[in-house]
C-alpha cells in the first residue's frame, strides 16, 4: 500500500484525478497536523513522532454482506467503517491522528464515490484526522480502514494490566445494536426476503435517521454532543413501538466509538476494549491477556429499557436466559469495557456524570485457575451458553 490512493479502474493520468476529486481535499487535509510530516500524494506518508509518545495502530475491514446490507447508503457505510476503526483507539486511550484507506470497489460509480467521500471527510473533520494515504482495486465491495493515534508512553490500557480486585465498568448500553440488525434483517420471520429487507431498509433510511440522530449526534458527519441515559430516552416513547425499533435499527447503523471516554479513563484505567464482538467474547479477552476471571453480576448489566419493551413484545415466550444472551453476545455495541482499582468506583461513577456517559460497574476481576467470564444471578453462580460474534461464521 502506498499513501496515494491507486486504481485499477483508470489510467495512470487518471488515477491521479480520482485521488484529487474524490480523496485529496486541501481545505479538510491539515497540512500543518501536529507529527505529519508529509501526506497523501508521495509514495509513503512521513510521520514525526515525539520520543514520549507511541503510535497506536489498527485496522478493520467492512464486506459488504458480512458487515452491511447490499444498497446502503455509501455515507452509512463510511460512517460506520469509520467509528468502527476508531473505537479500537478508543478502547487503547489514543487520540485519533490518521487513517489510511483501501478501498475495493466492483465499479467506478461517481455517485457512490462522492458520497462515501464527503462523508468520510467530514468525520475526519470532526475528529481532527487526516487521510494519509490507501489505495483502490476491482473486486467485491469492501473497506478497510488503517487507523493510527498517539498517546504518552505507559497510559495505554492494554487489555493484560487488568488486576486482581479490579471494578468491571461498561459505558452506556448493551444489545441494542443486536436486536436493531434482529429488527433490520427480520430474523424472526422466517419468510423473509433478504432482497425486500435490503430494498426496505433504503426506504427506511430517513426515517431511522430522523428517530436516532436528533438524540446521539449532532448530524451524522459529527461527533456525538450529549448522550440521553436509557431512562430519559424512553419516558416519552416506551408505548410506541415503531420508534422504539427505529432507535434500535439506529443503534445497529450508527454506531458512537467512545473517543472522548477512552482519553478521560487514560490516566485511571488500568485495562480496556471496545465492545465489538460482544461483552461475552471482548470481557473473555480481558480475562485471557491477564490471566484472570471475571466475575458478572447479570442484574447489574446495563440494557435499555427500549430493549426489554421489544425483545419482550416480540418474543413473547421468552426467557431471561435468552435476552441476557442477545444482549451479551451480540455485538457491535462500540462501547466501552474497562477495569478499575475497586477503590476508584466511586470516581468513575463522577466522571460518568461529568462525561455524560453511564458509567455502570458490573463486577470485578479474579484470581483463578482459569482464565474465564462468570456470570452470577441472585448470588449464585448462572451458567449461559454465551458465544460472541464470529467473522467466518456462515
Amino acid at each position: 500500500m502506498t499513501n496515494s490512493i491507486r486504481s485499477p479502474f483508470v489510467s495512470h493520468s487518471k488515477e491521479f484525478s480520482l485521488i484529487h476529486k474524490y480523496f485529496n481535499l486541501p481545505a479538510i487535509q491539515r497540512s500543518n497536523s501536529p507529527y505529519t510530516n508529509l501526506g497523501i500524494g508521495d509514495d509513503c506518508a512521513l510521520l514525526e513522532i515525539p520520543n514520549d509518545t507511541l503510535i497506536a495502530i489498527s485496522t478493520d475491514t467492512l464486506v459488504e454482506h458480512r458487515h452491511f446490507l447490499v444498497n446502503t447508503d455509501p455515507a452509512d457505510i463510511a460512517y460506520k467503517a469509520f467509528m468502527v476503526s476508531i473505537s479500537d483507539l478508543a478502547a487503547m486511550g489514543a487520540t485519533p491522528r490518521w487513517v489510511s484507506l483501501a478501498l475495493t470497489l466492483p465499479r467506478l460509480d461517481d455517485l457512490w464515490l462522492n458520497r462515501f467521500s464527503l462523508q468520510l471527510f467530514k468525520l475526519l473533520d470532526a475528529y481532527d484526522m487526516q487521510l494519509i494515504g490507501g489505495d483502490t482495486t476491482k473486486g467485491p465491495l469492501a473497506i478497510t480502514l488503517t487507523v493510527q493515534g498517539t498517546l504518552p508512553k505507559d497510559t495505554a490500557l492494554k487489555r493484560s494490566n487488568a488486576k486482581d480486585g479490579d471494578a468491571i465498568f461498561l459505558s452506556g448500553t448493551i444489545g441494542n445494536s443486536a436486536l436493531g440488525l434482529k429488527m433490520i434483517t427480520d430474523v424472526l420471520n422466517d419468510e423473509i426476503n433478504i432482497h425486500h429487507v435490503e430494498q426496505d431498509l433504503v426506504s427506511q433510511r430517513n426515517l431511522i435517521l430522523d428517530t436516532f440522530l436528533p438524540i446521539h449526534h449532532i448530524d451524522i458527519a459529527k461527533p456525538q454532543s450529549e448522550h440521553v441515559t436509557a431512562s430519559n430516552l424512553n419516558k416519552n416513547h416506551t408505548n410506541d413501538l415503531g420508534w422504539m425499533i427505529n432507535w434500535l435499527k439506529g443503534s445497529y447503523l450508527y454506531p458512537k466509538a467512545q473517543v472522548e471516554l477512552g482519553l478521560a479513563i487514560r490516566e485511571i484505567a488500568n485495562s480496556a476494549i471496545d465492545i465489538s464482538d460482544g461483552l461475552a467474547s471482548d470481557l473473555n479477552h480481558i480475562c485471557a491477556s491477564s490471566g484472570l476471571s471475571a466475575n458478572v453480576i447479570l442484574d447489574s448489566l446495563p440494557i435499555s429499557q427500549t430493549f426489554k419493551s421489544v425483545y419482550e413484545k416480540r418474543n413473547i415466550n421468552h426467557t431471561k436466559e435468552e435476552l441476557f444472551s442477545l444482549a451479551l453476545s451480540g455485538g457491535d455495541d462500540y462501547q466501552l469495557c474497562f477495569t478499575v482499582d475497586n477503590g476508584l468506583k466511586d470516581d468513575i461513577v463522577i466522571l460518568g456524570k461529568q462525561l455524560n456517559i453511564p458509567l455502570t460497574c458490573i463486577g470485578n476481576m479474579k484470581k483463578s485457575n482459569v482464565a474465564e467470564v462468570c456470570y452470577f444471578h441472585d448470588g449464585d453462580k448462572y451458567e449461559l451458553i454465551l458465544s460472541g460474534f464470529d467473522h467466518f461464521s456462515s
